[in-house]
């Protein structure tokens, strides 16, 4: 009977705001498997075979396997000039497989790098001044949160206000997935005000996003140095291997410091120049540095997940050609 009323009620909510409707739906039955999926399957049976029909699907994609999958030969360098594009060109899939996170520096010509710390000056003074937002460019209203260490204001707008970091976008999503990916241009303002930070868990406390290949874009329009919570990544954690399956089966992604299962010397504090760009892949260790004092951090971030969904595993084919 509760699940009668349930449908009748989605059927409802469709009528009145179809957009709504179909964006909860592609929501639930579309969006890559999250981290807490296999937490719902008690039956260690089914969760191991539900475990590896992704991780077998996700193998299909050629570009993935490499990445994801197969043993690389050790790359130290992690860090490039994308006004050097033979270096770049050549040396970006390697070190990405390698390490599973690059910085790419000098990426957007000023006029952009510009505008988009203006768009940031925007958000910070929403922030100080908590009045009224008229500003029609932005796709929502800014989100503000607050907890005991930190705030955040939360926004967004179409990628299409910043044509070259769209092209990169299009360029990276293409090397990464095998085609191009559209996403949005997610602007996150975090300012620290009280020290010391406390813990959060996804944030500031070493996690993964999701058990299947996995990936974020991450432009910094300003320095992030060692007190303002540069990103966290441990290198070489993103490869799906026993070591990593152990970690999901135990669900040890929730205390990954408390456990041995990774070398925890190899995370790398990533310090940003402004005007730069990060690729991580968020199936590995990552997180974020607790802020050392009472400053502000403002990353752009680029995300994929309604452009890259459990269909896109199913045509991997097109992906490779």
């Amino acid at each position: 009977m509760n699940k009668l009323k349930r449908f009748l009620y989605l059927f409802l909510q469709s009528c009145i705001n179809p957009k709504k409707f179909f964006f909860t739906l592609n929501k639930r039955l579309f969006t890559v498997p999250d981290l807490y999926s296999l937490d719902k399957i008690k039956n260690k049976f089914l969760k191991k075979k539900y475990f590896y029909l992704w991780i077998n699907l996700s193998k299909k994609n050629l570009k993935f396997q490499k990445l994801f999958f197969q043993n690389e030969k050790s790359e130290e360098k992690i860090r490039f000039d994308y006004n050097k594009k033979n270096d770049f060109n050549e040396n970006f899939f390697k070190s990405l497989a390698s390490n599973g996170i690059i910085i790419i520096e000098n990426v957007l010509p000023n006029n952009e790098k510009t505008q988009i710390q203006n768009d940031f000056i925007e958000l910070k003074n929403f922030n100080i001044s908590n009045l009224p937002f008229d500003k029609p460019n932005w796709l929502i209203e800014p989100i503000k949160t607050v907890n005991k260490s930190k705030e955040r204001v939360y926004s967004k707008k179409k990628i299409s206000h910043y044509p070259s970091l769209e092209q990169l976008s299009n360029e990276l999503t293409k090397k990464i997935s095998g085609k191009i990916l559209k996403t949005e241009a997610e602007f996150y303002f975090d300012k620290c005000i009280k020290i010391p930070e406390e813990k959060i868990l996804g944030d500031n406390v070493l996690h993964i996003d999701r058990w299947v290949p996995n990936f974020k874009i991450i432009y910094s329009p300003f320095e992030v140095k060692i007190d303002n919570a540069p990103l966290t990544y441990l290198l070489e954690s993103h490869k799906i291997n026993g070591k990593y399956e152990k970690m999901i089966f135990n669900n040890n992604f929730k205390n990954i410091e408390e456990f041995d299962l990774f070398d925890l010397k190899k995370k790398t504090q990533i310090i940003l120049k402004e005007n730069s760009l990060v690729v991580a892949l968020t199936n590995g260790v990552h997180g974020r540095e607790p802020f050392l004092e009472l400053k502000e951090r403002m990353l752009l971030f680029l995300q994929y997940a309604k452009s890259f969904n459990k269909l896109s595993f199913l045509n991997y084919k097109s992906f490779n050609k």
